[in-house]
């Protein structure tokens, strides 16, 4: 699953089943970003399966 995948869907669920408020969702939005910016400017796949904590740590 693509990493955008996952971020709309796990987005959606705060939503519809949280009743996240809208600056949370921003909040999380702006993070994610971060989190895509960061992976593409190492040259790592954006795919949900390749992140691991050691990814993650850099």
């Amino acid at each position: 699953m693509s990493l955008a995948q996952a971020i709309q869907e796990f987005l959606a669920f705060l939503e519809i089943e949280k009743s996240a408020r809208p600056h949370t969702l921003d909040a999380y939005r702006r993070d994610f970003a971060l989190l895509a910016r960061y992976l593409g400017g190492h040259g790592l796949p954006a795919e949900v399966e390749t992140l691991t904590a050691a990814v993650l740590r850099g």
